[in-house]
């Protein structure tokens, strides 16, 4: 019984298989460690499994796990510029 969902795959074969970058990826191994069902085994898994995975969690989103990181000592930004001051402040 070969096929491609029983082959464990590192994240870039994975990546290439599923459509999706090496980042959503990460997203998914983030989130699974919060959910405590990881689709993978150490830094492997097969195309089956994560699709099981993300079946069970339709609510995914990468983004919602990965953050670029920031400046050490800068705030986090909030909001755009434009957005963060009145519209008073742009009338002359």
């Amino acid at each position: 019984m070969n096929g491609p969902d029983i082959k464990l795959l590192d994240a870039t074969k994975l990546a290439r298989e599923l459509g999706v970058s090496t980042w959503v990826l990460k997203g998914i191994k983030i989130a699974a460690v919060a959910t405590g069902d990881s689709p993978f085994r150490g830094r492997f898994s097969t195309v089956a499994w994560l699709l099981d995975w993300l079946e069970r969690h339709p609510e995914f989103v990468a983004s919602h796990h990965l953050r670029y990181p920031r400046e050490a000592g800068r705030p986090a930004r909030t909001a755009y510029p434009a957005e963060s001051c009145a519209v008073s402040e742009l009338s002359p």
